[in-house]
């Protein structure tokens, strides 16, 4: 006996009935085609993480084609077995999926996790934007300030040349300080909206997953008796 049962191969096979048409089940060569790389605007491929593509034990790449033979086998092998010996079998596969269900929620746990990550990147990338974002203010409060200074020096430059050269060298000065942290406030715009962007799809890629894991956690709890019985 090869301890194939109905319940295990027809759980298997309602699994991918009902896997949605974009997430058909593949071999395990993974011959069918991947998702693509995230991208956001300009072209810039989003930094990914773990979970972008979907869990491990429920995403869409989780799932083994079909074997139609191996499925007859299983129906033949089922008529086959004895009330004990079905009794047996399910209890085996009980356990299975006792086990496997404990590592799809411990999955969930690390993809949550993940998710809470991401979010944290944000979070500082945004603090230190709102830093940049003060600083280029203080600086353009001094920059009117001297450029204030900077014109009253250039109308008193015959009588004041030196105080028109320590202003001029001192407006020189905050201008570039100006750009510098302007460069700066725009870089932390930009990674805060890549980050935002892998994390609204973290956040969908989640609640997909939640939902596939729900079907699947409850494909698991299933009858234990065989369907032959």
């Amino acid at each position: 006996m090869y301890g194939i049962s109905t319940p295990a191969s027809t759980r298997r096979a309602n699994t991918t009935a009902n896997a949605p048409p974009s997430k058909k089940a593949t071999s395990l060569g993974r011959s069918g085609s991947r998702r693509s790389a995230h991208t956001m605007g300009e072209g810039r491929v989003m930094p990914t993480s773990a979970f972008v593509g979907g869990a491990g034990t429920t995403g869409p790449m989780a799932f083994a084609e079909q074997d139609e033979m191996m499925a007859s086998r299983g129906e033949e092998a089922q008529a086959s077995l004895t009330p004990k010996q079905r009794s047996r079998v399910d209890k085996v596969e009980a356990q299975n999926g006792k086990r496997l269900s404990k590592i799809i929620r411990q999955e969930g746990k690390t993809e949550k996790q993940a998710l809470a990550i991401a979010i944290n990147e944000l979070d500082d990338l945004q603090k230190f934007q709102k830093n940049a974002i003060k600083s280029e203010a203080r600086l353009q409060a001094n920059h009117s300030k001297q450029v204030i200074t900077f014109k009253k020096s250039e109308a008193a430059f015959l009588s004041a040349k030196m105080r028109y050269d320590m202003a001029q060298a001192q407006l020189n000065a905050e201008v570039e300080a100006l750009e510098t942290l302007r460069n700066n406030a725009r870089e932390a715009t930009e990674r805060m909206q890549d980050k935002a962007a892998e994390v609204d799809v973290l956040r969908q890629t989640l609640a997909m997953d939640e939902r596939e894991r729900e079907v699947k956690l409850a494909q698991l709890r299933g009858p234990r008796k065989g369907l032959f019985n």
